[in-house]
């Protein structure tokens, strides 16, 4: 792990806030007061052993927008210096693997009990990669059209990667699932007064009510972040 400057000013907020000296600090990781010193300069490298017992005591003072999730679903930082090289970059997006789900398995869904995560598990789903353009994201999934049911609106193979920890957004895209039904809904949701609607891209309204009734209408609602298309 290359040290950035997230990762200086970490050390020195860990340290500050525990109280400690950099003595302490080093007696408590086994190490010298020279590797303390050597972490704390911008640019030095530290070994994945090392970097493996500091990183859990510093993850809360680090940019929670480079921390993410590998593919053996363990929590990783991404330094703000190259590995290959001495330059800083930014990057636009750490990209995470999340589950891909076809619109039938999704639409046997039910979140009461059970997380995406934990589905995409028990499913043994295959995963796709979801790029946090906009913000940090959690419980982010994937819905994979293999047919040209929706088209010409979603074309066979478009991808939507959707959020289930977040609500709808009024005039979003969205996917909903009708209570009592197996086979979800992609359309924008719409919200006036109180009463809200689901209106396929067609303009067929396909789920509609008042929100006070939104618990009885809809098993779940779930909003789409952005859509991908492969044309070839």
């Amino acid at each position: 792990m290359k040290v950035d400057s997230h990762i200086s000013r970490a050390i020195d907020r860990y340290i500050n806030d525990n109280g400690l000296s950099y003595e302490e600090f080093a007696n408590r990781l086994g190490v010298s007061c020279a590797s303390i010193t050597k972490w704390r300069k911008v640019g030095n490298g530290m070994t994945s052993k090392r970097w493996a017992t500091i990183f859990p005591l510093i993850k809360k003072y680090l940019p929670k927008d480079r921390i993410f999730i590998d593919d053996a679903q363990k929590e990783q930082y991404s330094s703000t210096i190259s590995h290959q090289s001495s330059y800083v970059f930014e990057p636009k997006y750490v990209p995470l693997m999340v589950p891909v789900f076809s619109l039938a398995q999704i639409g046997s869904y039910d979140d009461t009990l059970e997380s995406v995560t934990q589905l995409g598990v028990r499913m043994k789903a295959q995963k796709a990669e979801y790029r946090p353009k906009h913000s940090d994201k959690s419980s982010v999934f994937a819905i994979r059209l293999a047919d040209d049911g929706l088209a010409p609106v979603f074309p066979k193979n478009t991808t939507l990667f959707v959020c289930a920890g977040e609500r709808p957004a009024d005039g979003g895209l969205s996917v909903a699932l009708r209570a009592g039904t197996e086979t979800p809904v992609i359309g924008f949701y719409k919200r006036i007064g109180d009463r809200f609607s689901v209106t396929t891209a067609a303009g067929d309204e396909a789920i509609s009510g008042r929100v006070a009734d939104a618990k009885k209408l809809l098993t779940w609602i779930f909003p789409v972040l952005y859509y991908e298309v492969v044309t070839f």
